[in-house]
């Protein structure tokens, strides 16, 4: 009864489940040569890499040396490119290594330097190929013939397996009309498309479609390449008519999401919903810059028929519009009015008009706002009508229209966001005593996690340091912009002193000194575990990072 289990105690089996919570860089990091036994089991393991943008170099490189005798274990790869002091990660990897059994590649953010020969190369000969995405925020990284031959070798692949495909990046893919089929197996397709006119091309969407005989969820992303054009055109989108007896019936379609950047009408959106009779999910995404739209695109009334007619077993409809205008505000009234229908039929069905620019889901922006005497109170109250506030995780308050004078404002936003851990605030708002010091937001401060100080002329000052860590004791993340390295110094020396649970600093400064960097890895290792003994710290994935203009720690 006094025998204590030990690690050596654990069948193969538990070994096995245990290794599949883990990534591949946390595996060689904690289990490599620890002896025979554990050494065999990782020969035999399924790998998963994951590399984020928060990984250096030094842990890239770490990776790859074991990778050298387990590359054929991988079976998921998921590759930021570009990580915190290095780029193309990618190459680096595909270039030293062959991954013949993978299963799952997602490549996010490539860099412009990277060479994609040899990944093209290994990712024709996957024949175990399951899922491939690519998410490429800045598409002009990658170049107009790496695209369209990724697009190509994808959408052509002869995996017998291949279920999920996803190539987000703006690129003009009315090439693909040509092809005559894709994957047979595909149940998930997500695509952009770069649209050179600022109408939806909805008869290329619809051409498009008649090619996913199997897809089951579709996204499609339209946006507008700028040309030389009139913004100012009429807002009707008439074409020549549709000829519904020519549609594609997509019967095995039940997930449809669609994304545009450009204008069009119901008219549009009914002709191709009108290809997928068994829709049950609808996710429908709009944002327009500059010019006018269709009044129709805001009335409920009219999306109720449109659903009614084309898609009557949809049970979930996501409706997001954003519109920035120059001419006065649509009575937003009559806009929430025209939807009572959904809201009968969506049990917590939200639906979102603001007047001011937002981020849809657990986050909202309460800056740029359209009328400086706005009620924010009432608009809080009005907002709350369509979204639970205390869901909210992600803040972010702006000085542009809330300056110190409006410091009350800013406490009615936090505390109708009481369970808010993200906050971005400009500095003037954070360091001001009317916000720091006042008592009715402690307990709020107290629960936040991660904050981001935004310059606007105004530094953070450096004797203001410990006051953030006591009123902020649970931070995590910390984002500053200080005026010297020298202030810079002296407050990085506060933050590890008192900052318990600190994970992520960056601190950018404007200008340099000749006072030399203090910060050595070995110092802050050496300091951590002075101060806080009992906090696992692992030096293996602790960097610090120097550019010059930023000072980046990552304990």
């Amino acid at each position: 009864m006094n025998r204590h289990t030990q690690l050596e105690d654990l069948s193969n089996e538990i070994f096995f489940e245990i290794f599949d919570y883990f990534h591949a860089l946390e595996i060689f990091i904690s289990f490599t040569c620890l002896n025979r036994r554990i050494s065999s089991i990782l020969q035999s393991i399924p790998l998963r890499i994951v590399i984020l943008s928060d990984h250096c170099y030094r842990q890239i490189n770490f990776l790859s040396s074991h990778l050298a005798n387990h590359a054929d274990q991988v079976i998921s790869l998921e590759i930021f490119d570009t990580i915190c002091d290095y780029t193309s990660i990618i190459s680096i990897l595909f270039n030293r290594h062959n991954f013949p059994n993978l299963e799952s590649c997602i490549f996010v953010s490539i860099s412009s330097t990277t060479i994609l020969e040899n990944v093209f190369k290994q990712i024709k000969s996957l024949n175990r190929l399951v899922s491939f995405s690519l998410y490429q925020p800045n598409g002009e990284n990658i170049n107009e013939i790496d695209k369209h031959n990724l697009t190509n070798i994808i959408l052509l692949h002869k995996s017998p397996v291949l279920r999920s495909i996803s190539l987000q990046f703006n690129y003009d893919n009315m090439h693909l009309l040509n092809l005559t089929s894709m994957p047979s197996n595909l149940v998930s397709l997500k695509l952009c498309i770069s649209s050179s006119s600022s109408i939806l091309p909805v008869y290329s969407i619809i051409s498009m479609l008649r090619l996913c005989h199997s897809v089951r969820y579709l996204g499609i992303m339209v946006t507008y390449q700028a040309v030389n054009e009139n913004n100012a055109i009429n807002t009707s989108t008439s074409s020549k008519p549709i000829n519904y007896n020519d549609l594609p019936i997509l019967s095995q379609m039940i997930s449809f999401d669609l994304t545009i950047f450009v204008r069009c009408d119901s008219r549009s959106i009914a002709s191709i919903l009108h290809c997928m009779p068994h829709l049950t999910h609808f996710y429908f995404t709009m944002a327009i810059a500059t010019w006018s739209y269709p009044a129709e695109l805001l009335d409920g009334y009219v999306w109720q028929d449109t659903l009614e007619r084309c898609v009557p077993h949809l049970s979930k409809f996501e409706f997001h519009i954003s519109i920035i205008k120059t001419n006065s505000i649509s009575d937003l009234d009559i806009i929430v009015n025209s939807f009572a229908y959904f809201v009968q039929k969506y049990s917590n069905w939200n639906m979102i008009v603001q007047r001011w620019k937002f981020f849809f889901g657990r986050s909202v922006n309460f800056n740029e706002m359209n009328d400086d005497n706005i009620d924010v109170k009432k608009s809080v109250t009005y907002l709350s009508h369509f979204v639970h506030l205390p869901n909210i995780t992600e803040l972010e308050i702006s000085s542009k229209n809330y300056d110190l004078s409006r410091w009350y404002d800013i406490e009615i936003i936090l505390q109708s966001c009481r369970n808010v851990t993200n906050l971005k605030i400009n500095t003037p708002l954070l360091i001001s005593s009317k916000f720091i010091d006042n008592p009715s937001l402690f307990s709020i401060f107290k629960q936040i996690k991660r904050i981001t100080s935004i310059t606007e002329k105004i530094y953070f000052p450096s004797k203001f340091a410990l006051k953030l860590v006591q009123r902020f004791p649970s931070l995590t993340d910390i984002e500053l912009i200080v005026f010297t390295f020298d202030h810079c110094v002296s407050i990085i020396e506060v933050f590890l002193c008192h900052v318990e649970h600190l994970s992520y600093l960056k601190i950018s400064y404007s200008q340099n000194t000749l006072l030399d960097n203090p910060f050595s890895r070995h110092y802050i290792i050496e300091k951590r575990r002075q101060i806080f003994p009992n906090n696992l710290l692992d030096e293996r994935t602790t960097y610090v990072k120097d550019n010059g203009e930023a000072i980046q720690i990552r304990l």
